[in-house]
């Protein structure tokens, strides 16, 4: 058995050991705390979002201890809803188009394009093209049928109108719309033709091709059977 003296000596020798493995022990009990911290803080964090997920499903509604009145709530929420009718605003748009393309290789110039559509009272404005707000006064506030050019990026600047040259026109229009379908429809069908004698140019539908009567009475009969859906 070591005396007093033989046990101080031993520690003298051996207090460099004691020192470093009082050191990892402290340092190995701080990393268990904050580890025990994260995850008290990480149920903490749990707990608050938890309500975004609550009503899911009945199951977790059952889980968590709610009511089963609500829990047969959120099954009914659940279950898929019946076909309902679908609104007159929810149907997609009627687009018609119609083209007035020129029969000689120069084309339509910029001059007799603005002379020729004010004269028909468009009227140039919103997104650079001209725009046909109805005959007579008062005018309407949305337009009826508007005209752009034919080629991209469709637009006229009438800066530059003394140089500017194209092939053709476009003229559309979308349904429903101010008037109804069939009156905005003739009247952008009289304007075009009337256009299309002013400006020496002959008008096409919407594949350019020449316009003929029966495909006029087919773009009729699309218009009535869209206006005809409920």
């Amino acid at each position: 058995m070591m005396d007093v003296n033989e046990v101080l000596n031993w520690m003298q020798q051996h207090g460099f050991w004691l020192s470093v493995g009082a050191g990892a022990f402290l340092f190995l009990l701080l990393i268990i705390l904050i580890l025990r911290r994260r995850k008290q803080a990480a149920v903490q964090e749990d707990d608050l979002y938890g309500d975004r997920y609550f009503d899911e499903t009945p199951e977790e509604n059952a889980f968590q201890g709610k009511p089963k009145k609500e829990s047969r709530r959120v099954e009914r929420e659940a279950a898929p809803a019946p076909p309902r009718k679908r609104q007159p605003s929810e149907e997609q748009p009627l687009i018609l188009v119609l083209f007035v393309t020129a029969k000689q290789p120069t084309g339509f110039t910029g001059s007799d394009i603005f002379s020729v559509l004010e004269e028909l009272g468009c009227e140039y404005g919103k997104h650079q093209i001209f725009h046909h707000f109805g005959v007579g006064e008062p005018k309407a506030k949305q337009a009826v049928f508007s005209i752009a050019d034919m080629l991209e990026p469709g637009v006229f600047d009438p800066d530059n109108k003394e140089n500017f040259v194209t092939e053709g026109l476009a003229i559309f229009m979308q349904l429903p719309g101010v008037f109804g379908g069939r009156v905005a429809f003739e009247l952008m069908l009289n304007t075009t033709q009337r256009m299309a004698e002013m400006l020496e140019g002959q008008v096409c539908d919407e594949r350019r091709k020449p316009l003929e009567p029966a495909m006029i009475e087919v773009l009729r009969e699309r218009i009535a059977k869209f206006e005809q859906r409920e």
